[in-house]
């Protein structure tokens, strides 16, 4: 009786095993959206049109954007999906970092940037130092600047993190 019932389990479980390794022939193909990709080209930000100077010898929150120019060719290479988006979401992050610089440091001086390339820094204790925009792969961002420490690019998506960090330490 014992042999009987291992006989059968192992039936079954032979019956099982061939079962599930038979080929499913029904075609996925049409179950799974998905997008058509294209190859992603790397490409770095265009330089600048101008290569004037802007001066600053103060704490200051320096806005850059692109020239004109610039703007044009850096739209060219761009998808314009994504584009709009970069455009929509820098404005509302700059702007929510000029609120939030005019309530915790009003004293700090606001800079906005267009048509230069570089931004020549005096510290305090009289070094200069010179910040080529070009270097930065953004189209927009935001550098701070104290005097004292080395300027820094900012995360306008943490602004108030980024200003503590960089002023108060």
């Amino acid at each position: 009786m014992e042999l009987v019932k291992q006989i059968i389990i192992s039936g079954l479980s032979l019956m099982l095993i061939v079962s599930c390794k038979g080929e499913n022939k029904e075609n996925n193909k049409g179950n799974v959206d998905t997008l058509p990709t294209r190859p992603i080209k790397i490409t770095n930000k265009p330089g600048a049109s101008f290569s004037d100077s802007i001066y600053v010898k103060e704490a200051a929150a320096i806005f850059y954007y692109p020239d004109s120019l610039q703007d044009a060719r850096i739209k060219a290479i761009t998808e314009p999906a994504i584009y709009n988006s970069t455009i929509h979401e820098m404005f509302y992050q700059m702007r929510n970092a000029k609120i939030v610089i005019k309530e915790t440091y009003p004293k700090l001086k606001l800079i906005e940037v267009t048509n230069a390339r570089y931004v020549l820094v005096q510290k305090k204790d009289g070094q200069k130092q010179i910040i080529d925009l070009d270097k930065y792969n953004d189209a927009r961002g935001l550098i701070l600047c104290n005097g004292i420490k080395e300027p820094q690019l900012a995360d306008m998506t943490n602004i108030e993190t980024e200003l503590y960090r960089y002023f108060k330490e």
